[in-house]
């Protein structure tokens, strides 16, 4: 008998009837549960704030249980919680950027930053 497979199940049906909430376990065995709005939320503005201390070279502040649930979660699972809200996908990469910001230019001004500049023209 797969219980491994019967506990991922339940949960998917558990996060399913519960559509205000997220369910799922870390990396570390540990089983939590958030919500959509305002934990989740938060946590989107976390990840968007640290990108930006990064981008700074400005300390990180320290963050909710649910973004550092996320950071603690893995990949598959980041996968299924997407099918929920999309941006969760994008944790790793969006982490992996504040982990190995963009090098500035002899200027000052950060690697890639007309790139930006020229979007918004």
């Amino acid at each position: 008998m797969n219980l491994d497979g019967l506990g991922r199940r339940l949960e998917r049906l558990e996060s399913k009837q519960s559509s205000s909430r997220l369910t799922w376990h870390t990396r570390s065995g540990k089983r939590v549960s958030f919500s959509i709005v305002p934990e989740m939320l938060r946590a989107k503005f976390e990840l968007l704030g640290a990108q930006a201390a990064a981008l700074c070279r400005d300390p990180l502040p320290p963050f909710s249980d649910a973004l550092e649930s996320l950071l603690d979660t893995p990949e598959e699972e980041l996968i299924r919680l997407s099918e929920t809200l999309s941006w969760i996908a994008t944790v790793p990469a969006q982490w992996a950027f504040v982990c190995n910001p963009p090098e500035d230019d002899d200027e000052g001004d950060v690697a890639g930053g007309d790139v930006v500049a020229e979007r918004f023209k």
